[in-house]
């Protein structure tokens, strides 16, 4: 299973756009992807201000 991870030293997007790859690229023919609100410029995570 993979699950995305923002990472803070790099841009949020490229970041979902890399671990967006790596999903698609260990897929299989079996395989049942639900991707969600993909680029949608928050983080994964939020932070308490």
């Amino acid at each position: 299973m993979f699950a995305l991870q923002s990472d803070c030293s790099t841009q949020k997007f490229t970041t979902e756009m890399n671990e967006v790859a790596t999903i698609l690229n260990n897929a299989t023919e079996s395989s049942l992807l639900l991707l969600d609100e993909i680029g949608r410029g928050t983080g994964t995570r939020r932070e308490a201000k």
